[in-house]
């Protein structure tokens, strides 16, 4: 018979190189701080469970602060805001084909698809207040005015963004900037 003692595994500290991959390292800090404080009683072991979930937080702050801070957020969401535009203003026809005049608001465009997108997406992304967040629209008989009020939020500003349109003397659409 021997008098052999159990062996007393090491805690896996390696297991902490897994924390610096973002998002897997909160759950690997987790795993690390429990196995930490249950089975190894190892304060190293929960230190380094609390990097892996600290360095997680610090890469996904980063990433935050840098889409806020650098526009490329305001890019982005001026991109598809241009885009729901364009589509806005071929829907607006298109209601127009159907039912003989423009839309009163662009919420009577909802009648053709419930799909149709009438919400600003600039005013929608930095919506903090209850102002509405609608596209600006707004028909004089046979012409309208459609764009996005911008990042200000304020109509008629050099940041409103119109329908990036050719139009010309021998087109058969209603939008104009201004009224004459």
């Amino acid at each position: 018979m021997s008098n052999q003692q159990p062996h007393k595994s090491n805690p896996p500290y390696l297991l902490g190189l897994l924390g610096l991959i973002p998002l897997l390292g909160v759950f690997v800090g987790i795993a690390l701080i429990l196995y930490g404080i249950i089975k190894y009683k190892s304060k190293w072991l929960i230190a380094i469970g609390i990097g892996c979930i600290a360095f997680t937080l610090l890469v996904y702050s980063s990433l935050f602060y840098y889409t806020k801070s650098s526009g490329i957020l305001d890019k982005s969401s001026q991109y598809l805001t241009q885009k729901e535009l364009y589509e806005l203003t071929r829907d607006i026809e298109f209601y127009r084909l159907i039912y003989g005049h423009y839309p009163d608001s662009l919420s009577d465009l909802l009648v053709l698809d419930s799909n149709i997108m009438i919400q600003d997406i600039v005013i929608t992304l930095r919506n903090t207040d209850t102002t509405s967040t609608t596209y600006f629209y707004q028909k004089n008989g046979a012409q309208y005015i459609l764009k996005s009020k911008g990042l200000d939020r304020k109509i008629n500003t050099k940041d409103d963004l119109y329908p990036e349109i050719k139009i010309n003397d021998s087109s058969h659409i209603g939008l104009v900037k201004e009224f004459r």
